[in-house]
This record gives C-alpha cells, sequence and structure tokens, in this order.
C-alpha cells in the first residue's frame, strides 16, 4: 500500500466514506486502523480503557450508530480477540455483524498480536501467546502494545502478506471466527484497501 493509492484525485466526491471501527483493545488497534485514513476515507475508532468485553464492544457500536446514524458506502466493523471469551459471549457480535452488508466481525484467535505476525510470516498451528510476541519482537524490536509511525509504516508495507498469510490460514473460509490460530482480520483490510481503490479510480 504505497503512499501513491492515496492520493486523492482533483474532482471527486467531497464525502469521505467512514470506517467506523469498534475495538476491544485501547491502543494497539486504534494505532493501526487509523493509519489507513487518508483523503478518501475516514476512520472512527470506537474504544474504551477498560470496558472491552464483546459486549462492551458492540454497544459503543450501536450507541454510535443510533446518534450518527450511517451513510450509503460507510462500513461498521467490530474488532475482537478470541482471548478467553467464550463462544456465546462472541455469538451476539457475529449475528450483529451478519444483519447487513456493510457491517462486519474481525476476530483474531488468539490476540490482535497474531495479526500482527501475519505480517512477517506464517506460524505453525499450536504455537503460544509468549511465541507469538518473542517473533513479532524479532520484526518490531520496540513493540509494547503501542505502535509507533516506522512500525505502522513496515506493517503497511507488509499488508498482503499478511492478507495472504490469513487467507491461507483461513481455507475453507470460516462461517463466523477462527476456532484455532488464526484472524479475519484481513476481510477488513480488503474492504478499506478496495474502498481507497474505488475511489482513486
Amino acid at each position: 500500500m504505497g503512499a501513491s493509492r492515496f492520493k486523492r484525485k482533483v474532482g471527486t466526491r467531497s464525502y469521505r466514506k467512514v470506517f467506523v471501527i469498534s475495538t476491544e483493545g485501547a491502543v494497539t488497534e486504534p494505532a493501526y486502523f487509523d493509519h489507513f485514513s487518508n483523503d478518501n476515507i475516514q476512520i472512527k475508532i470506537l474504544t474504551h480503557k477498560t470496558k472491552n468485553a464483546p459486549s462492551d464492544v458492540l454497544k459503543r457500536m450501536m450507541k454510535y450508530l443510533e446518534k450518527e446514524g450511517s451513510r450509503e458506502g460507510d462500513q461498521h466493523w467490530l474488532v475482537i480477540d478470541k482471548d478467553e471469551w467464550k463462544h456465546e459471549q462472541i455469538k451476539p457480535l457475529h449475528d450483529w455483524a451478519g444483519e447487513a452488508s456493510n457491517r462486519g466481525l474481525a476476530l483474531s484467535n488468539p490476540h490482535f498480536e497474531y495479526w500482527l505476525l501475519l505480517h512477517f510470516e506464517k506460524p505453525k498451528n499450536g504455537i503460544s501467546s509468549q511465541y507469538i510476541f518473542k517473533q513479532l519482537k524479532k520484526y518490531l524490536p520496540g513493540y509494547d502494545k503501542s505502535l509507533s509511525l516506522r512500525e505502522l509504516q513496515k506493517l503497511k508495507a507488509h499488508v498482503h502478506d499478511a492478507m495472504r498469510n490469513a487467507r491461507q490460514k483461513d481455507s475453507p473460509k470460516c462461517k463466523d471466527w477462527p476456532r484455532g490460530h488464526g484472524a479475519t482480520v484481513y476481510r477488513l483490510v480488503e474492504v478499506l484497501i478496495k474502498t481507497v481503490r474505488l475511489e482513486n479510480s
């Protein structure tokens, strides 16, 4: 995703399509997705430092839509980790996302760092969270939940690798969320990139 793809042509529509993303994480995810914002699309992150259960993530989105509404072309996504959350805690988010074509649930199993690691390699199944963080440190030595501009640029340079690795893990394509190691975050990123391309065409 080079910077040239994010330049807006003169005379294009004045309204920027909005991606509203309600996240479980309050630091890493907002930084990661906000970096996709440009002249064509606007990223709005809904998060909270302590209220991060799946039900809180969904409530934030529903409250936003009740207050702000939605325009044609906007997208609404929920981003959570599997962690120790039970399936019955995640299912309402999956059900909500399935109610409209501009909604989605992006889940990382076990956590968002797995999605970040997919930018650089395709880990084997059965690895521990400790291994994921250790491997990620090889590529992002300064990583500590926050992401510097340099780290964000490095991740963006490898985002297509992450999407390819995630797709291969998600085969056959899961109908809801990965039961084992995996990340459906690539589905959200695909929509982001596609929207940028359409707006630049």
